[in-house]
């Protein structure tokens, strides 16, 4: 036995390796475990001939027992004998067994059960979701061949229980079986044929009262609930308000006669402007002097102080990247520049904090002249608008501001269910199915004789949707239905869900299409949307619109198209417009009788109208619908020729006169606000140009800090290779080849 040295003492050989195995059992059960080649080696170097079987004489080896080794190596040993001893069989049988006869009790089960619970959802659901009943002739749910099947498909309509709301003579599904045993449906095509509305039914579509009452029950509380989160939300806030402001006033005030000159005296008379502007420019110039020569003075401390750092800023490290010593004295040097360039910036910040209370005061002054303007031209506005009749101020949109209201009045009615709608999308574009949580790699500690590092083998991650029609496609008397990449994450797919619509019914075209785009990195609108129909029959009553003397009440056939986009709960966009003919617009008669006469005379030679459509919710513009029309125009020259003519000269004088003498009195202080606001700029110029050089000497630092760490780290690896080549020849000298 070799002579052992301090450092090395008997081996205390693990359990696995000492038994004595034939060189065929070895191979066996010894090095097919050992998966890391450098373990092999290692274990075979301690690996030899212990002995002899049998009368043949079959060699058999072991570990010796009175081998020497180092501590290091006996760790490196143990872990190999437990990595070995943790493998153990592929499977077993009893436990095999119990699952196969499980997965058979369960498959029948559920191919004795799964058209019934289809029927039952589907049937449930509809009729809770329709308040009528659902009727299915034939359903079936086949796993092997990935089909789902369903004939004479009927949802009867609440409001006409011998009728359909809508059928379907045949829907065929075609899914991938394998991706369902993932818990995903992936469908490749959706069929639906024989779509078909108001069929007659054999039998009554009503429910029983108790069930009725039961869906009418939950579908309250759910809506209360969801109408309770839809009012506060900022749309249904800015909704009320517009709802609030919109009032019916009495057509007969747009009769008044007024006296053009007492107009025009009352109007200079409470003009605000001269006044408050004299205040406004007297205050301002004086604020003006005292920050005059601000700017300059800022402007040139600035510029000295760039020039000051201006080697700083430009330092050049490419000479000095493997010099630690020069790095660091550069880094000195871009402390004091970055010194330097501070304390001119707490100086200018001062300034600024100063001139802050200047501001302040400008802008209330400043706020005080546009009020005034404002105030005088509303004044001069309103005054003007009673000599003008419909042609200008709250008269010119009479017609389309009857549509406005009801636009609102629709809004209110139902952008609760939108804001439920939009919420389901938005908790799919929010969520992630697919990437994974980001985990903080755990810190462990390198242990003297552990085993060497492996292979990291990684798995491709589940990149498909859980839930994926990938073409869907529909046809019926008149109607063709068109839907692709219908998903529940479209961040796997990368593309959008789109759906196209056509219809004919009674003459009547209907084209819709709708793009959801629920993608996580998407900038594009939540939902897009288009629609458009032909010689659509509409009939407004005057109850549409509120009461009131004039309210009219439309008959006419329509053109409309029209696009919306959804960009979430807070921000939507509407855009359309409409084309009326056969346009009959009436009204009931109202006193004085005279007005009544003229008001009806004109609406009735209104025969061709127009609509255009323009709203939208943003936080910054709040919520807002625009509805213009060409009636409005029409009407406005029919009324005109109806009233005096001749006042049409006297309104230009007298708005021309008001805005002029406006303008005169408005001028010296808005000239003076400009001055301030010059000053202001200028000062704020100084103060980006100072944040600007910060940042760059800042760059410059970290820039010098990281070629400080690198050139360090590069010297800690040239140590770190060096110290490795002198252990590995002491090794050698001690262990041999």
């Amino acid at each position: 036995m070799a002579k052992r040295t301090p450092k090395q003492k008997a081996i205390k050989v693990p359990s696995l390796f000492k038994k004595q195995y034939t060189k065929k059992s070895l191979d066996k059960k010894i090095y097919k475990k050992i998966f890391i080649e450098d373990d092999k080696k290692f274990l075979k170097g301690f690996i030899s001939q212990t002995g002899k079987k049998g009368k043949k004489e079959i060699p058999l080896y072991s570990i010796p027992n009175d081998l020497t080794v180092t501590a290091k190596d006996q760790k490196r040993l143990v872990l190999i004998a437990k990595s070995i001893k943790k493998q153990k069989g592929r499977f077993k049988l009893l436990p095999l067994f119990a699952v196969i006869i499980f997965l058979l009790a369960a498959g029948t089960a559920i191919t004795l059960t799964k058209n019934f619970i289809c029927r039952k959802i589907i049937t449930s659901s509809c009729e809770s979701i329709f308040e009528a009943k659902c009727d299915i002739e034939y359903l079936n749910l086949k796993f092997l061949s990935s089909s789902f099947t369903m004939k004479n498909f009927e949802v009867a309509d609440k409001n006409n229980p011998m009728k359909d709301l809508f059928s379907i003579e045949n829907l065929n599904i075609d899914f991938s079986f394998p991706q369902l045993l993932r818990a995903h449906f992936v469908a490749e095509d959706l069929t639906v044929l024989g779509i078909e509305t108001g069929k007659e039914r054999k039998y009554s579509g009503d429910l029983t009262a108790q069930r009725l009452a039961k869906i009418e029950k939950k579908k309250a509380k759910k809506a209360a609930k969801e109408a309770k989160k839809a009012q506060s939300t900022p749309v249904m806030e800015s909704l009320k308000e517009k709802i609030a402001a919109t009032t019916n006033e009495e057509i007969t005030a747009l009769f008044n006669q007024y006296n053009p000159k007492t107009i025009i005296d009352n109007c200079y008379s409470n003009l605000q402007t001269p006044a408050v502007s004299q205040e406004v420019k007297e205050a301002v110039e004086k604020i003006n002097k005292e920050w005059k020569e601000t700017p300059q003075t800022i402007s040139a401390k600035v510029e000295s102080t760039r020039t000051s750092v201006n080697d700083a800023v430009n330092y050049d490290f490419s000479a000095i990247k493997n010099n630690p010593v020069k790095i660091q004295e550069a880094i000195e040097t871009i402390n004091k520049a970055i010194t330097e360039v501070n304390s001119l910036k707490e100086e200018t910040t001062k300034v600024v904090d100063n001139f802050k209370t200047s501001t302040d005061q400008v802008s209330s002054l400043s706020q005080q002249i546009t009020d005034a303007i404002k105030h005088d031209k509303n004044l001069a506005s309103e005054e003007i608008s009673k000599i003008t009749s419909f042609k200008l101020s709250d008269t010119k949109n009479i017609i389309s501001g009857y549509f406005n209201k009801l636009g609102y009045s629709l809004l209110g009615k139902y952008y609760p269910y939108a804001y439920k709608a939009i919420n389901k999308l938005l908790e799919i574009k929010n969520s992630s199915y697919q990437t994974p949580k980001k985990t903080k790699k755990a810190k462990t500690k390198a242990v003297a004789g552990s085993r060497q590092s492996g292979r990291d083998v990684y798995f491709k991650g589940d990149t498909t949707p859980r839930f994926w029609i990938k073409k869907a496609q529909g046809s019926g008397k008149g109607i063709t239905i068109s839907a692709s990449n219908i998903s529940t994450d479209q961040d796997a797919l990368g593309k959008p869900a789109q759906a196209d619509f056509i219809m004919n019914r009674a003459g009547i075209d209907h084209k819709a299409k709708v793009v959801v785009d629920c993608r996580s990195n998407s900038n594009e609108a939540l939902i897009s949307a288009d629609y458009s129909c032909s010689s659509l029959p509409l009939l407004i009553p005057s109850s549409y619109f509120g009461d009131g003397n004039g309210v009219p009440s439309f008959d006419t056939k329509g053109n409309l198209s029209f696009n919306a986009s959804v960009y979430g709960t807070e921000g939507f966009t509407l855009n359309g417009n409409g084309n009326f003919s056969d346009l009959k617009i009436t009204t009931n008669p109202f006193e004085p009788e005279y007005a009544s006469k003229i008001y009806s005379s004109v609406l009735s030679k209104i025969n061709q109208m127009t609509l255009g459509v323009t709203g939208g919710y943003t936080e910054k513009d709040g919520l807002i619908l625009q509805i213009s029309s060409d009636a409005d125009k029409k009407f406005a020259s029919a009324f005109s020729s109806e009233m005096n003519a001749q006042l049409d000269q006297v309104k230009k004088s007298v708005e021309s006169e008001l805005t002029a003498k406006i303008n005169e009195y408005s001028k010296g202080a808005l000239g003076e606000i400009s001055s301030f606001e010059d000053i202001k700029n200028k000062i704020n110029d100084s103060k980006n140009s100072l944040n600007n050089l910060s940042e760059q000497l800042e760059a410059k630092k970290k820039e010098a800090a990281k070629m400080l760490t690198d050139s360090a780290s590069s010297k800690l690896d040239e140590a770190k290779t060096k110290a490795g080549e002198a252990a590995a020849s002491k090794l050698k000298g001690l262990f041999g080849n």
